[in-house]
């Protein structure tokens, strides 16, 4: 298998750099540009792209004889690099909006498929390094009962049938109901934690989803920052959907659950 992993700054990206680097993974290495300043320590001679430079980001592909592509974190964070090339543009004027990273998926199958460099599989991190998939429930005894798949429903009910620029992994959920709706947790959980929805709520939860079609190549992904924030702002469960959701800081997620009362639930 000729694997290429496209590492971005987060979490994940560094994660999957250095398995890289210790050699856990094989595969070759695209850096996007929110990475140089620390990526090209950990591993050498890495080629840096612009998230938005579909066509050299397709001659690396077809340069290096890419079957399967992962995506490790970081895209979004990736939109601050401002060149734009040709063909992103056309794609840009085409959508009518950009968001990272299932727009970018859908222009990268379109951009593969069209000038005939593939066919290359799209995978998921957890495809990967599976020890970074959530299976069952943390901490669950606080919640016992709670109806996790109602709360996933809601969140996959909103985005059903929304454009690919409108698409959004995070929501806020309430007795099945969806109240919020944002790109970055952080950002919604603040956002809720100031609105008068925090005071109505009965008993609020973060949903994070992996949003259609592309449920089996970008998962959803928590961590210990995500937990802080929840419970800053009133939020005492979050749910996530097993096998397609990445949980970074496992152990101390675990500990800061335990110490605050706050479930993490899967369905």
């Amino acid at each position: 298998m000729s694997l290429c992993v496209v590492i971005g700054d987060d979490p994940v990206g560094r994660y999957m750099a250095s398995q890289i680097a210790h050699g856990h993974v094989a595969a070759s290495v695209i850096g996007l540009e929110g990475a140089r300043p620390w990526l090209s320590s950990v591993i050498g001679s890495v080629e840096f792209v612009g998230v938005l430079e579909f066509g050299r980001f397709r001659s690396m592909l077809r340069d290096r004889n890419v079957k399967h592509l992962v995506f490790a974190g970081g895209v979004a964070n990736s939109l601050r690099y401002p060149r734009f090339d040709r063909l992103a543009l056309q794609y840009l004027k085409r959508q009518r909006g950009f968001w990272i990273p299932h727009c970018y998926l859908q222009a990268l199958q379109d951009m593969l498929s069209d000038k005939g460099v593939g066919p290359i599989g799209l995978n998921c991190v957890v495809d990967i390094c599976p020890e970074l998939g959530l299976t069952s429930s943390l901490l669950a005894d606080r919640h016992r009962g709670h109806d996790a798949a109602r709360d996933v429903g809601a969140a996959l009910g909103h985005v059903k049938g929304l454009s690919l620029r409108r698409l959004r992994q995070s929501h806020i959920v309430d007795g099945g109901r969806r109240l919020m709706s944002g790109i970055r947790s952080n950002d919604l959980l603040q956002h809720f934690g100031a609105s008068n929805d925090r005071k109505l709520a009965i008993a609020p939860v973060l949903c994070k989803i992996a949003v259609p079609p592309f449920e089996n190549i970008v998962p959803a992904t928590i961590g210990s920052d995500t937990a802080k924030v929840a419970i800053a702002n009133g939020v005492t469960v979050i749910v996530v959907q097993s096998g397609r959701t990445i949980v970074m800081q496992k152990d101390e997620l675990a500990d800061l659950a335990a110490r605050n009362l706050l479930s993490v639930l899967v369905c």
